[in-house]
C-alpha cells in the first residue's frame, strides 16, 4: 500500500472526499484494473463498480466512473486533472514526460522525451554496418561466388538485415551489361539469399540500385557466413574496389 501526501494531488482528493463522501477517509488504494478506490478498513466492495464509498449511514455506495471522478476532482476528465498537478521532468527534477518514437530518435534534436530501449533498438542508434570490399585495388571485376566472405559476430546475433547499398570507388564498368552482385546468407552449409533483387551497376555507374532485402532470410545469427556474389560484370569490367554495406538492427 501507498499513502498519498496531503499535498499537490493528495490534498485535492482528501479535500474532495471529506466533501463529498461524508465519512473519514482512511485509506486510498489502487485496483486490479489500476483505478483508485476509496476504503474505510471496515468493508470491501461487492459489485463489479471499481468505485465505492461508506456513506453517512454506514451502508456501502457503489458509483461509475463518471461519479467518482466528479466526486474526486470536480470534472469527469480526471486525466486533465491529475496531469495538471504533475509537473514536466527535466534533466534535473522527475516528473511527467512523454515516450520518443524511432523516427524522433533518429532526427535527434528533442530534447523532452525519454527514449525506449525499442525506439533506441530501432533507430540509426541500434544500427550495425558491415562494409565487404569486393575485388582488390586495381583489380577488374570477375564474376564468381563469395568474392568477398564474412562471419557474423556475436554482436549481430538476432538482428535483421535492413538496407544493401554498393558504391565503386575505382573505375566503373563500360561499354555493355550490367555488374550484379548477390548477398547470400550460409547457415549450417545451407546458403540462401538474402536480397529479393540483386545490387545492380549501370555503366559508368558508381552507386548502385536495387538492393531489396528478402524478408524471409533476412535475420542473421553468430557464425553465420555472409558472401558476396558477382553474377554479372561489364563488358569493360569495373576496375578496382567495389564496397558493400550492410546495414543491421534489432527486429
Amino acid at each position: 500500500m501507498a499513502e498519498w501526501p496531503l499535498s499537490g494531488l493528495g490534498a485535492r482528493i482528501a479535500t474532495s472526499l471529506a466533501s463529498h463522501f461524508n465519512t473519514t477517509l482512511k485509506l486510498l488504494w489502487i485496483n486490479g484494473s489500476g483505478v483508485l478506490d476509496v476504503s474505510d478498513f471496515t468493508e470491501g466492495p461487492t459489485e463489479t463498480s471499481a468505485w465505492w464509498r461508506q456513506n453517512s449511514s454506514g451502508a456501502t455506495d457503489f458509483l461509475t466512473d463518471a461519479e467518482a471522478l466528479t466526486q474526486l476532482f470536480g470534472d469527469a476528465s480526471a486525466p486533465a486533472a491529475v496531469t495538471a498537478e504533475v509537473t514536466a521532468a527535466s534533466d534535473t527534477g522527475a516528473g511527467k514526460v512523454e515516450l520518443a518514437i524511432t523516427s524522433e530518435v533518429d532526427t535527434g534534436t528533442d530534447a523532452a522525451r525519454a527514449v525506449t530501449p525499442d525506439a533506441l533498438a530501432g533507430s540509426y542508434a541500434g544500427t550495425a554496418v558491415m562494409v565487404f570490399r569486393v575485388f582488390g585495388v586495381g583489380v577488374n571485376a570477375t564474376t564468381g561466388e563469395a568474392k568477398a566472405r564474412r562471419a557474423i559476430p556475436s554482436v549481430l546475433n538476432g538482428m535483421n538485415l535492413v538496407t544493401a547499398e554498393a558504391y565503386i570507388p575505382g573505375t566503373p564498368g563500360t561499354t555493355s551489361g550490367t555488374m550484379t552482385l548477390t548477398v547470400e546468407r550460409e547457415r549450417a552449409g545451407a546458403p540462401v539469399d538474402m536480397l529479393s533483387s540483386a545490387l545492380s551497376f549501370a555503366t559508368s555507374a558508381t552507386a548502385a540500385t536495387g538492393g531489396a532485402i528478402n524478408a524471409s532470410n533476412d535475420d542473421v545469427a553468430t557464425g553465420d557466413f555472409i558472401d558476396i556474389n558477382c553474377d554479372g560484370v561489364h563488358g569493360t569490367p569495373a576496375v578496382g574496389e567495389v564496397v558493400v554495406y550492410l546495414s543491421f538492427r534489432k527486429p
